[in-house]
């Protein structure tokens, strides 16, 4: 509940601000960093080859279903939609990450679907392509076309970009990408968004601490959604 509180309230403060990827960085992505600088190297288990099985493709069909409700409600993402999951049945660790790999993608075609019908852009993605005048058809289109190359690419690329990212130090790793995150808030927010993102910072090393799942920190969306909406 306090960090609810806490992530809502900041939340609420920087709304209508061009503070979104301080924010959330510092949620998310700072904290995760931090922790990880004590990391030397990737442990080979990740880098196993996996086949398709049937639990996959059920964990898939699910995700698609739970994505389909879940993806109109303002502030609810696809990691709260994944944890919710898990309280109807435990996922062990490959069918957590289709479920999110899932979930990720139709939320993604529903903001496609959003913006043609809806004129609603409720993505990166769909904001970007807002100024194309396109329909349904036409996002229909890019909906195969990219998921059927991006399946391709991950199934044939992905193995051997791995390997050589094992090699890699994540220590030296964590450290650049808080230096550019860093560097990336200030250009886009400057001094207030790194305080923004400080803030942030500190209460994802809450969540963390304290075991608290971070889908909490999304508060800071949905609350002052909310709050607009009333």
């Amino acid at each position: 509940i306090l960090i609810i509180l806490l992530a809502g309230i900041l939340g609420y403060m920087t709304f209508g601000y061009n503070f979104i990827f301080p924010l959330l960085t510092g949620f998310f992505a700072i904290p995760n960093l931090i922790f990880s600088l004590n990391s030397k190297k990737l442990t080979p288990q990740f880098f196993e080859k996996h086949s398709f099985s049937r639990k996959i493709l059920r964990t898939s069909f699910l995700a698609s279903f739970l994505g389909s409700i879940f993806s109109i409600i303002p502030g609810v993402s696809s990691s709260i939609t994944a944890t919710l999951s898990q309280k109807f049945g435990k996922l062990d660790d490959e069918e957590f990450i289709s479920f999110i790999s899932s979930t990720n993608a139709i939320y993604m075609i529903f903001s496609f679907y959003a913006l043609s019908l809806l004129d609603i852009g409720r993505s990166g993605s769909a904001v970007f392509l807002q100024s194309i005048d396109s329909n349904v058809l036409f996002f229909t289109g890019i909906i195969f076309l990219s998921t059927g190359f991006s399946f391709l690419l991950c199934k044939n690329v992905s193995y051997s970009i791995v390997k050589i990212y094992q090699k890699i130090n994540l220590k030296f790793l964590s450290i650049f990408g808080i230096v550019l995150l860093i560097s990336i808030s200030f250009f886009i927010s400057g001094f207030i968004g790194l305080i923004v993102l400080f803030t942030s910072s500190s209460i994802g090393m809450f969540c963390l601490i304290l075991k608290v799942p971070r889908i909490s920190c999304m508060s800071s969306l949905i609350i002052p959604t909310v709050f607009v909406m009333l």
